[in-house]
């Protein structure tokens, strides 16, 4: 795993970021949490000037970028590779290894579960019952749950009590993590 300690200035870091040397980073250090807002601000600005959701390195990999703010932040951190991390000094200590147990959900294809279960979990973590493109939504259909992820669209197809098939914008998965919000 790569680090990357920020220098103090937002603007220099993510003139660094797009160095081919640093493509490899998943974590980036700041000192404070303001410090992460910045950069992260900044991060988005280029992104925007772009055209683009997610920042494309030199190397030719897509990259989203998070502001550790809560536990669960750590955790997509831990498990999306597309994902980096800027984490503040004081949240470089936090322990997630009891949320992991109950703050994921993994989903995979054949997999004996319900749509009853399915539902349940994303009410009790987060997740509002709403036709909408917001993150952290979901819609119930027939034998399907449409849920709005970071990523894009999840469906959850059902046929009795087996997930039947994901798709995360219309491409198959074999498996997906969900994670509380």
């Amino acid at each position: 795993m790569h680090h990357l300690s920020a220098p103090s200035h937002p603007l220099i870091h993510a003139f660094l970021l797009r160095r081919e040397e640093f493509q490899g980073v998943e974590r980036l250090i700041v000192e404070t949490q303001e410090q992460g807002e910045k950069l992260l601000k900044v991060l988005t600005e280029l992104s925007i000037m772009n055209n683009e959701k997610w920042i494309m390195t030199n190397a030719g990999l897509w990259k989203n970028y998070r502001l550790i703010t809560t536990k669960t932040d750590v955790l997509e951190v831990m498990h999306d590779p597309d994902l980096v991390g800027i984490f503040s000094i004081e949240t470089l200590d936090w322990d997630v290894s009891e949320l992991e147990k109950t703050h994921i959900l993994r989903l995979s294809k054949g997999m004996k579960y319900s749509e009853e279960l399915l539902v349940t979990w994303l009410t009790d973590h987060g997740y509002r019952a709403q036709k909408s493109e917001e993150e952290h939504t979901f819609f119930r259909q027939g034998d399907t749950v449409s849920i709005q992820t970071r990523k894009g669209i999840l469906l959850v197809n059902f046929f009795w009590s087996t997930l039947e098939t994901l798709y995360l914008d219309g491409e198959e998965q074999d498996e997906y993590k969900l994670f509380a919000c």
